[in-house]
């Protein structure tokens, strides 16, 4: 009953795989980083229908900043496989980007979904952490590399209410994109 959506979410995962897959560019435009994590989203909503819905508050003026690529996605697929799946409710999933008062982008990704087990949040970036928390701990570990130790992703989670989990990376503009990536390739 859903044949007509099927041009769309061919395309939105022909989108999403050519994202993942180019290896050429490690940094992108958080605007680039949205638009992948909405092919991913179009896909998801297709696949469980309207059982969460999707805000994203994103000031315009952060849309250049610059952000390694696919440190979104991994959080988003966490929240909606493992916050948002069980849920007998209308899930609730939101974006947002700001700049925290140290000067620094904060991405956030809020779930009210299960939350995650005291036992497990005390592992769960950590080389502890069990497989269900792989994309957390290497999306992790990538920004440390990239920035260092004041870098990262910080979790809350209170189980029964929801998640949020926040990345902490260096404000930089889209003019060091090209930088960035000459840099890494390098």
């Amino acid at each position: 009953g859903k044949a007509h959506k099927i041009p769309s979410a061919i395309s939105a995962l022909i989108h999403l795989l050519a994202n993942c897959t180019d290896k050429i560019e490690p940094f992108v435009s958080l605007a680039d980083e949205l638009q992948t994590t909405q092919y991913y989203l179009d896909i998801m909503k297709l696949r469980y229908g309207d059982r969460f819905d999707v805000t994203i508050q994103v000031p315009e003026h952060l849309l250049e900043c610059t952000v390694p690529k696919l440190v979104l996605q991994p959080l988003v697929e966490n929240a909606v496989f493992h916050g948002l799946y069980n849920i007998t409710s209308q899930g609730m999933l939101e974006i947002e980007a700001s700049v925290n008062r140290n000067g620094d982008l904060l991405l956030s990704v809020l779930d009210d979904g299960n939350g995650i087990p005291a036992d497990k949040m005390a592992t769960i970036l950590t080389d502890a952490g069990d497989a269900h928390s792989t994309g957390l701990r290497n999306t992790h570990s990538r920004i440390r590399l990239y920035f260092g130790e004041q870098y990262g992703l910080h979790i809350e989670s209170i189980q029964g209410i929801g998640t949020r989990v926040e990345v902490v990376l260096p404000l930089r503009h889209k003019d060091s994109i090209q930088k960035a990536n000459k840099e890494e390739l390098s």
